[in-house]
């Protein structure tokens, strides 16, 4: 019989700042850690929507950018968690904003990708 106690759920909220030039800041907060994300809007040439997402600051000076793809399917994102558990706090907030309708509607300063025919 196992006597472990149940997980107490992690708060987690984001807060998004909408910029000048297709460009915003995303803050996301997952218990006591936060981690800001410069994000844009960069074009799909599967459909649905595409965004990247560029973590501030980095680390060492290496560059840590996500990439999240958002369609009627669902969301995914290239980062470890979405990776290689099927869902992450990148996807799950970009889904959120799009639920809320605080992103700008699809192609508002979005770079166009073509499609393949």
């Amino acid at each position: 019989m196992s006597s472990s106690k149940p997980r107490k759920p992690v708060e987690r909220f984001l807060s998004f700042i909408p910029l000048a030039g297709g460009r915003s800041a995303l803050i996301l907060h997952v218990g006591k850690l936060t981690q800001g994300y410069w994000i844009s809007e960069v074009g799909s040439a599967i459909g649905g929507r595409g965004f990247e997402l560029e973590k501030v600051p980095t680390r060492e000076g290496v560059k840590e950018v996500y990439h999240v793809h958002v369609s009627a399917d669902g969301a995914s994102c290239d980062c470890p968690g979405g990776t290689y558990h099927g869902h992450c706090k990148h996807a799950n907030a970009i889904r959120k904003l799009m639920e809320r309708g605080t992103l700008p509607p699809a192609g508002a300063g979005a770079l166009a990708l073509p499609v393949a025919a």
